[in-house]
């Protein structure tokens, strides 16, 4: 952490009068510091809600800088500090000095939210000082639902849901479509533009295909939650394959062998989906050809996207004699599609050939970058207690490598897809491995050939994979090594279920409890490759056979982010549940249904005592001055400034808060001339000069809102004080004495209203030596004079001028 320390003289100004008509200025040094005090706050997340919540967590390093006014009239930094691991700082200003606050994060990811703007006017000594920021993408709106996939065994059903929303904070359960409707889905992505929930078709043994096919999309209205078939890609010319399913039957309790099937999971129909920042863009991954598909959305909802609409990206995978790169996972994530696969060693059956790798897609190129490669050979938890399933195993058709001869009823073979990625707010990668075999195998359904029946586990795995370089951008990844993931380490440590003998999310288990409440580990591996990130409440989510420790239930499993313990599950079935698929992948995708962030627009209303069009640190703010928002020339809100001259409109004090890409007008009313508004547009940093205009006995200022969650904290009223008069100027304290322009080139206009007799004006440099003197003329109530300043070295000066025989006014000014 750095800190201003540095040692300033206090240069005083003392007048001393040596004749009845002459002032005689000197410089003393009364001490050789400053008092010092401090100025401190924390930087707040602000993420969910906009409600300010803990300090913002180590990973964001946020500059604060204190300027404020020299001894030599300059505005210069006065203190700078860092924020530390907490999101703590503290400044040393000196005591009573008005400063102007600068918040800057130079990992260009946070924003003001609608609470605090980045630049702020305090006064030394000052405490909870604070920023509050948070990350757009990251929001989460009250009362949001958790959306996924569940399985019903069949054809179809019209009664039971295969499509869900679970309420974030409670229990509840809504059902968004039954199986008939739907059939097997995994890929889901909300539209919080459009307020539209996509969810993309699966090749699942023993569940059938909605009514698409293998190249279903199907859209939720969320307002209505009706879902509708909506995209059928195989129509738009892509190829997603044909439906292989056999023998499958309505009653959802049947037995079905549907032994043809085994060879297309994972190879055919549809994997991850996700939507743009932007809502403009549904992306697709298409198992059947291995391509990522970029869908325009059209701006009419009820219409359709053509051919016309879909971008190809065609993904750089290099297969090998070992097997093929299978392609599954989709994030849209700042600006770039991020896509996760897996070379499957399919025929070379060597556990050493199992490799993850993501790429980053920039859409607008066309180019991948490879961020991200691993080997999958590391040591994992049991899939079983009881048996030797401690790896990844290369992919297989064959049903009879997953017997295990100690339990005769199971079958378990874990084979890794990466089918998901988040990203928390740090830029860590979550990856969500699903385990292939929990698609190729039910509960209690035959094997391939009719012969036997099984109950299947599947065993899939959730990893950690921190950035090297964050802010990069050519940034790459590594991943966790014995429950460490950069700054961050999880109790895991040596536990022989990860990377480098450990893992970070280490309470990733099912523990058996019998009737005596004796408990034992049962499954060490119990994801089902959906994750998602919630960094507003610091939690990782992972979809998961027996999420709450309940046997055979199915549902979703949360991890605290920091230290990979688990905090809270939620339950999509239980056991025995009709149609559900048990401990063999019961649920699929993870999706957030969330509002859009809200806008919030305003900032300050000042007094400009300089007439500048600047906000100074010295300049007072105007408290409690009425401010109205219209639209289309209607008023819809009105506030007032608070005691910091701060006003703002947003969702607090505007019903439904103010609408993205719309325009809108700040008025103030000026009282009949009572106020009058300084110069505008006087600085390109937006926050700290004047926005409004005089329009009839108004003062104005006409803006646009840009996206959701984009607050405009740079809408700031400046208004001159009697006597003062817009420009490059400066006053005195009374407003009677004038000098401009100001910083002076050439010539200064001295002018010094007053009815007493006025007489000579002095220029005096800061050691206090008289560089020019004249006398000023009268002209009615006006005296004036005209210096010329070129003969002046650069720096500041001290001007003063003598009224009614007496010392003086006195002004600071600036030579070039």
């Amino acid at each position: 952490m750095e800190q201003n320390r540095k040692v300033m003289p206090a240069l005083t100004l003392l007048v001393v009068q040596k004749h009845l008509r002459l002032c005689l200025f000197f410089i003393s040094i009364l001490s050789p510091y400053y008092s010092t005090a401090q100025i401190s706050g924390r930087i707040l997340d602000a993420t969910r809600s906009n409600a300010a919540q803990a300090g913002l967590n180590r990973g964001h390093a946020v500059r604060i800088t204190a300027f404020g006014l020299s001894d030599a009239g300059k505005y210069e930094v006065v203190a700078r500090t860092w924020s530390d691991a907490s999101g703590g700082y503290s400044l040393n200003v000196p005591e009573g000095k008005p400063v102007r606050m600068v918040f800057e994060d130079e990992s260009n990811t946070l924003q003001s939210s609608a609470l605090t703007p980045a630049v702020r006017f305090v006064k030394s000594p000052a405490t909870e000082v604070n920023w509050a920021v948070y990350q757009s993408e990251h929001y989460i709106s009250p009362k949001s639902y958790l959306a996924s996939p569940v399985y019903i065994n069949g054809s179809g059903n019209d009664s039971l849901s295969a499509l869900t929303a679970l309420a974030l904070e409670d229990t509840s359960v809504i059902s968004l479509a039954t199986s008939r409707e739907v059939g097997a889905l995994w890929g889901v992505a909300f539209n919080r533009v459009t307020g539209h929930l996509y969810s993309a078709a699966l090749a699942k043994r023993h569940v059938g295909y909605g009514p698409l096919g293998t190249g279903g999309i199907y859209r939720t209205d969320w307002r209505t939650r009706r879902t509708t078939n909506w995209l059928d890609l195989k129509k738009l010319g892509i190829p997603t394959g044909d439906d292989h399913h056999e023998g499958l039957k309505r009653a959802v309790d049947s037995s079905n062998v549907d032994g043809r099937f085994m060879a297309d999971v994972g190879r055919l129909s549809l994997g991850g989906i996700d939507v743009s920042a932007d809502g403009q863009f549904l992306y697709v991954m298409n198992l059947s050809d291995q391509t990522l598909y970029g869908i325009k959305l059209p701006a009419d909802t009820a219409a359709r996207p053509t051919a016309a609409d879909v971008t190809r990206y065609k993904i750089p995978l290099s297969a090998s004699k070992a097997g093929a790169v299978r392609p599954f996972a989709v994030k849209a994530y700042r600006g770039y599609v991020y896509i996760g696969a897996v070379y499957d060693a399919f025929q070379s059956q060597s556990v050493a050939d199992l490799k993850a790798v993501v790429y980053a897609l920039n859409p607008s190129t066309k180019q991948f970058r490879e961020v991200f490669t691993t080997s999958l050979d590391y040591p994992r938890g049991t899939a079983v207690e009881g048996t030797d399933q401690k790896t990844w195993n290369p992919w297989t058709d064959d049903f009879s490598k997953a017997l295990q001869s100690a339990l005769p009823s199971t079958a378990s073979r874990p084979q890794p897809v990466l089918a998901s990625i988040a990203f928390d707010q740090h830029g860590v990668m979550i990856l969500g491995f699903m385990d292939r075999f929990g698609h190729q195998s039910g509960t209690g359904q035959p094997d391939p050939g009719g012969q036997a029946s099984y109950a299947a586990v599947a065993a899939g795995d959730i990893l950690r994979v921190f950035p090297r370089r964050p802010g990069s951008k050519d940034v790459k990844f590594s991943l966790e090594g014995n429950a460490v993931a950069g700054e961050f380490a999880s109790e895991g440590k040596g536990n022989t279920q990860g990377p480098q003998g450990g893992e970070f999310f280490f309470q990733d288990d099912f523990m058996f409890r019998d009737e005596l409440r004796h408990a034992r580990v049962v499954h060490e591996e119990t994801g089902a490759g959906g994750v998602l990130a919630l960094p507003a409440t610091g939690e990782v989510l992972m979809t998961a056979h027996e999420p709450t420790q309940e046997f055979n239930s199915g549902g979703i499993k949360s991890f605290f982010n920091a230290d990979g313990r688990t905090s809270r599950g939620w339950l999509l079935y239980r056991n025995a549940q009709q149609g559900t698929f048990g401990k063999a992948n019961g649920v699929g995708g993870l999706a957030l249904i969330t509002g859009q962030p809200p806008i919030a627009a305003g900032n300050r209303v000042w007094s400009d005592t300089n007439g500048d069009g600047i906000q100074d640190p010295e300049e007072p703010a105007l408290a409690g001055v009425p401010v109205d928002l219209y639209e289309k020339g209607a008023k819809v809100a009105t506030t007032r400034t608070d005691a910091n001259g701060t006003y703002l409109f947003s969702e607090e004090n505007l019903t439904g808060g103010l609408k993205p890409a719309t325009a809108y007008e700040i008025r103030i009313g000026l009282d009949d001339g009572k106020l009058r508004p300084t110069i505008a547009g006087r600085s390109t940093d937006k926050e700290i000069d004047n926005d409004a205009t005089k329009v009839g006995n108004d003062a104005v200022i006409a803006f646009q809102t840009g996206a959701a969650g984009v607050h405009m904290h740079d809408l700031d009223f400046g208004f001159l004080p009697e006597n003062v008069q817009a420009g490059d100027r400066v006053t005195s304290g009374d407003g009677k004495l004038v000098v401009y322009p100001n910083p002076v080139a050439e010539k200064a206009t001295i002018e010094l209203t007053s009815d007493n007799q006025a007489g000579m004006l002095k220029l005096i440099d800061m050691q206090g030596r008289v560089m020019h003197e004249q006398a000023l003329k009268k002209a009615g109530r006006m005296y004036k004079a005209v210096v010329d300043a070129k003969h002046l070295q650069p720096g500041s000066y001290v001007l003063s001028v003598e009224e009614n025989g007496a010392c003086c006014k006195v002004v600071h000014i600036v030579k070039q």
